[in-house]
């Protein structure tokens, strides 16, 4: 387990992150609020409340209404879910988890759970980490065609094919280019990704 140095990003990822309300850090399960039964549902707010959920890494466990509900995200038969803290996330039945919204437009942009926000009393962003196992940056940021598109690894290749119809964005984006393997460049990676998607959505409405 690699824990990178937090770093501060107030004025940088302020206007960045659609975020929650409050977040904390991740533990390895959480209490959560409900259920988005779909993508609509989420642009909307409309959660289907549970009296109680548990989430893991691979797999949550659930009462709604006074009924057991257990199943792996890859079995979800739902989009998404929030949590205590208001923080969303979409299930990734292809990873088998779930991960952070992170952007919603045009193109969504998502992290898994090993990225870590702390936010002021305020709501603007204090600090972020990466707790990661040994992999790649893009198995832990995921990106999608809208918010019902396939979830695809966040890498080079992907982002092309998404920004297929912007060669000067492309060109950007490889001139500055993200480096898999090198952990704590990860961060400015994160960043860089978010800011090339929102300049798309920008001008692909």
């Amino acid at each position: 387990m690699k824990t990178f140095q937090k770093i501060l990003f107030a004025a940088l990822l302020s206007g960045l992150f659609l975020l929650g309300s409050s977040v904390n850090k991740v533990s390895a399960q959480i209490s959560t609020g409900g259920i988005y039964q779909t993508y609509d549902d989420y642009l909307h707010k409309r959660v289907t409340m549970y009296d109680e959920i548990k989430l893991g890494a691979h797999a949550f466990k659930g009462t709604l209404k006074g009924k057991k509900i257990a199943t792996s995200y890859k079995d979800a038969d739902f989009w998404g879910i929030q949590d205590e803290d208001g923080v969303d996330y979409r299930v990734n039945k292809k990873g088998n988890e779930i991960d952070r919204v992170i952007t919603k437009g045009k193109i969504c942009y998502f992290a898994g759970r090993q990225l870590q926000i702390e936010k002021f009393d305020d709501g603007k962003v204090k600090s972020m980490d990466i707790k990661a196992e040994d992999g790649k940056f893009s198995d832990y940021f995921w990106v999608s065609a809208g918010g019902e598109g396939e979830m695809l690894a966040a890498s080079i290749e992907n982002l092309t094919k998404l920004f297929a119809d912007d060669s000067e964005l492309i060109e950007k984006m490889n001139k500055t280019g993200i480096d898999e393997k090198t952990e704590k460049k990860w961060l400015d990676d994160f960043t860089n990704v978010g800011t090339w998607i929102g300049e798309y959505d920008k001008t692909h409405k």
